[in-house]
């Protein structure tokens, strides 16, 4: 067959590539996704035309040495497969721009990803990748991704599943990414570096240990449209987020919000954006805050009267939170569902 540009096979219970594609030497994009295929024949360097090729959903255990030869690929598609290592020949495919590797089997991302100065978009969600720790610190003293931080081109990174422990320092490399997605990682912060990254518009870390974000991250991040800190630990969001005018996403499902952000959490983000920007402009007009210390010496005051004072001090301190609580209510127009 001759001047066809392109195939598509999906679906079709395919158990190798069929003869005819192989000979189609003016084939510039393939796709044989959703099929059976687990051996990928040399013969693949038969089509050096190659820009696209979508191989996902297949039983692919690994990748022959002459896909190297595929110079021209821009686009590969090998998500939901079975590699567990990448041949080094695919250093060779410089001109690579996206590259789908989700649902693998990778213990770590070869060195050689350096040479992929074009890479755009890169998914390595739920592969096997695992940082190793030091037996004697917390610190990670192994991270599977360390060939990546000189990916400057990239724009979208996923790493979705991968026991990760933390974002290293050298993530602010990534100047140009606009999409950062680590939910389930086994993150316990998020680095300060992030705040870096100012063409970010997607941040998704649901599902992590993290407590809390970086307190000036609102600061740079002002292109930022979804923020999703679902399934996580964090109570509070920095005042600086309030500056992220471009924010219209923002999930935090099964955080421990503090009042009032629970209730305005509801509501959509601009009611946040809002009260978030004004506890900013309120701190950076505050006097500096003195500490007050009280001390009671319990063992020192007879039992009746310590219960007597520490009543009346917890009913001070109760009136004190109601009253507090009824103007937040009645400025951010929240329901009142103080009990008695």
């Amino acid at each position: 067959m001759s001047n066809v540009l392109v195939v598509q096979q999906n679906s079709r219970g395919l158990i190798g590539v069929p003869d005819w594609v192989l000979q189609t030497s003016t084939l510039t994009r393939l796709s044989l996704r959703k099929n059976q295929i687990a051996l990928l024949s040399c013969d693949i360097a038969q089509l050096p035309l190659l820009k696209h090729l979508d191989f996902s959903e297949n039983q692919l255990m690994s990748l022959p040495p002459e896909i190297g030869l595929l110079t021209e690929l821009q686009s590969v598609l090998l998500s939901f497969n079975h590699l567990s290592v990448l041949p080094r020949t695919l250093s060779l495919c410089v001109n690579i721009e996206s590259l789908d590797l989700k649902a693998n089997k990778l213990t770590a991302i070869p060195s050689f990803f350096t040479r992929f100065v074009r890479l755009a978009r890169l998914d390595l969600a739920n592969n096997v990748l695992q940082a190793k720790k030091s037996e004697f610190a917390e610190a990670v003293v192994d991270n599977p991704l360390d060939a990546l931080w000189n990916l400057t081109s990239l724009v979208s990174l996923s790493l979705d599943g991968n026991n990760l422990h933390q974002l290293p320092p050298q993530i602010c490399n990534l100047t140009n990414l606009e999409r950062l997605s680590a939910a389930g990682c086994g993150l316990t912060s998020v680095p300060v570096h992030v705040c870096a990254l100012e063409k970010m518009r997607q941040l998704l870390i649901s599902a992590n240990s993290i407590c809390r974000l970086p307190r000036h991250m609102g600061n740079t991040l002002l292109q930022l449209m979804e923020l999703d800190c679902d399934d996580t630990a964090v109570s509070d969001l920095p005042a600086s987020i309030g500056r992220c005018t471009n924010l219209t996403r923002l999930r935090m499902n099964n955080c421990p919000l503090i009042w009032p952000l629970d209730d305005l959490v509801v509501q959509g983000p601009s009611s946040v954006l809002r009260f978030l920007a004004e506890r900013e402009a309120a701190d950076l007009h505050a006097p500096p805050k003195q500490q007050l210390y009280v001390s009671i010496d319990v063992a020192a005051v007879p039992s009746p009267l310590t219960k007597h004072t520490m009543s009346g001090l917890s009913r001070f301190y109760k009136d004190k939170l109601k009253n507090t609580d009824d103007v937040f209510r009645e400025k951010y127009d929240l329901s009142s569902n103080t009990s008695n």
